[in-house]
């Protein structure tokens, strides 16, 4: 399941309506407001490694909502939040 902290750019609701549409567009998402840097941290689950590729190059990489992206790939799940 990818990992992905994102964070926000601008204060306009446009970019922040759109950027939570592109979240819900992967099969399982959690968005979370941070204490500090990073300012919010994304949680996402999609199909595989190609999807989860053109995800990041295509939606969120140049998106106005999104500053900088860090990308991280777990190995295995330990214990689910459910």
């Amino acid at each position: 399941m990818p990992l992905s902290q994102a964070w926000r750019r601008t204060g306009r609701i446009d970019h922040a309506l759109e950027f939570l549409d592109l979240m819900r567009a992967c099969q399982r998402f959690v968005l979370r407001r941070m204490y500090g840097s990073p300012h919010y941290f994304a949680l996402i689950a999609i199909a595989d490694n190609t999807a989860y590729e053109a995800f990041v190059m295509d939606k969120l990489t140049g998106h106005p909502a999104v500053r900088g992206l860090r990308s991280r790939l777990t190995m295995k799940t330990i214990k689910d939040e459910k």
